[in-house]
């Protein structure tokens, strides 16, 4: 394999973002390209940017995510190849593009601009206990739970409707699955890299970044075939990098802004996490190649 001359766009210096508190191993695949002999030139989020607008291809991992920063580099889509591509980022970054592109997979949801107070009540009632996430949620924030048999319909409902009314993007009202945890699926180009699980007992949430840890589920068929087919819509879009988050085979959430987690995930195919960073130095070539 020919050296790939590539950029990326962080948030922040590789050695900074390595170093940090709480790591998870988000940028280890970046690192594996320089340490394999790749050039990789790394603009601060989007700063200096002429500097890697010449590369093959770039990187962006923008976290938090930055609309504006999305947009300024759309313009550099017809000359730069992105993964993601910052358009594309910008159409998939929120909640209801899950609700409206992938409904079958979700479990039954509904978006709360879109139901009067009869319907939420209904949608209470069925499913007794409810979880709302806001639509520009990220890191598992400001999502609450809500069980009928702690409080009434209409209190759980007025609740809801208030959180809505109250949060500048809105909420969605999704039913609440008991669990012992979720599983990450770590998606590039349409494949499946590997995947890890996450448990917090003393949470609503499974995210690392509350205090969850990491497990070693297995990947079920059925899971599997469902991370192909949203993996191959988003590529489709130019969201070539993806996190997938599953609960009992249902889809809750995709990330495509900056997936965390690669560093420790159980390959697809192979024994190690090495495996699963030469299939991503692999697509990333194939990637390139496309140009």
């Amino acid at each position: 394999m020919k050296q790939m001359n590539l950029g990326a766009i962080l948030r922040a210096p590789l050695p900074q973002l390595i170093a940090q508190e709480n790591y998870f191993g988000d940028y280890d695949h970046l690192l594996f390209l320089k340490n394999v002999g790749h050039k990789l030139t790394v603009s601060r989020k989007g700063k200096h940017f002429e500097q890697i607008a010449d590369k093959e291809l770039v990187f962006f991992f923008d976290f938090p995510f930055n609309s504006q920063l999305a947009e300024e580099l759309s313009s550099y889509e017809p000359h730069v190849k992105f993964v993601n591509q910052p358009s594309a980022v910008l159409k998939t970054s929120e909640k209801d593009f899950e609700f409206t592109h992938f409904n079958k997979y979700l479990p039954p949801t509904i978006l709360i601009r879109n139901s009067s107070e009869l319907e939420l009540e209904d949608f209470i009632k069925t499913h007794k206990k409810v979880i709302a996430k806001p639509l520009d949620g990220t890191g598992g924030k400001d999502i609450f739970p809500f069980d009928l048999s702690d409080d009434s319909t209409e209190n759980i409902a007025r609740k809801v409707s208030e959180l809505h009314t109250n949060h500048h993007s809105g909420y969605l009202l999704q039913e609440f699955i008991e669990n012992k945890g979720d599983i990450r699926v770590i998606c590039y180009n349409g494949k499946i890299l590997g995947h890890f699980g996450r448990y917090n007992p003393n949470h609503h949430t499974n995210n690392l970044s509350n205090g969850g840890f990491v497990t070693r589920p297995e990947l079920t068929n059925k899971d599997a075939n469902t991370c192909e087919e949203v993996s191959s819509y988003l590529k489709d879009m130019g969201v070539y990098y993806a996190g997938i988050d599953l609960l009992e085979s249902r889809l809750l959430e995709v990330n495509v802004a900056c997936p965390g987690g690669v560093g420790v995930v159980t390959p697809r195919y192979g024994r190690s996490v090495h495996d699963a960073f030469r299939m991503f130095e692999q697509e990333t070539y194939s990637l390139v190649k496309q140009i």
